[in-house]
């Protein structure tokens, strides 16, 4: 009775029972598991066109435009696995566009704006 491993009253476990890993439901249907499909969104007056995030997405999302900015050439092929977020230095990459994150106070244009430009809004 102290032999039993398993958490089945009188199964005893085997060590091949122990040490083999059990396949997701998508394993064992034979489908790659993956990330929810997502959505970038590029600020260009933020983007200094760099090319991190064209040379480090797996999936070729991004290439550069005619403006020498990055753009989203590929929406479809997007994993969501944040490289791009997270590799950008001028953080001009997100998944939520800034007014759904912030509010319309806080878009990427009213921040990059100062008084001459028009802009009334809190941070300058």
């Amino acid at each position: 009775m102290g032999d039993q491993l398993s958490g089945e009253p009188g199964e005893a476990a085997t060590a091949a029972e122990l040490t083999e890993e059990k396949p997701s439901p998508e394993q064992a249907a034979g489908v790659k598991a993956r990330r929810a499909p997502g959505r970038r969104y590029i600020y260009k007056r933020w983007c200094k066109g760099c090319g991190i995030c064209i040379a480090f997405c797996p999936q070729h999302v991004f290439a550069l435009g005619e403006d020498g900015r990055a753009e989203v050439v590929h929406p479809e092929a997007c994993t969501n696995c944040e490289l791009c977020d997270r590799l950008c230095p001028d953080f001009a990459i997100t998944l939520t566009p800034w007014e759904d994150r912030y509010g319309e106070m806080f878009t990427p244009t009213s921040l990059g704006q100062d008084k001459a430009e028009g802009n009334r809004g809190a941070i300058h």
